[in-house]
């Protein structure tokens, strides 16, 4: 699955300025978990007791590589 994020930029006509939104910040600089994946490891660790190397088996088993 693809995620694309589009940056709009707005200009205006008048004085030829241009705003652009800010990009979504992500917990891990410059790194692609979101916060969702991020949240579900660290409930799963620390709440549910499931080992990381079980839930890398069950990530490979849902076809989802995390490395």
């Amino acid at each position: 699955k693809i995620v694309r994020h589009v940056e709009k930029r707005f200009v205006c006509k008048d004085c030829d300025t241009s705003v652009s939104g800010k990009m979504p910040t992500l917990p891990i600089e410059r790194g692609k978990p979101g916060p969702g994946l991020l949240a579900h490891i660290m409930v799963a660790k620390f709440d549910d007791h499931i080992p990381l190397y079980r839930l890398s088996e069950m990530y490979d088993r849902l076809g989802i590589d995390i490395s």
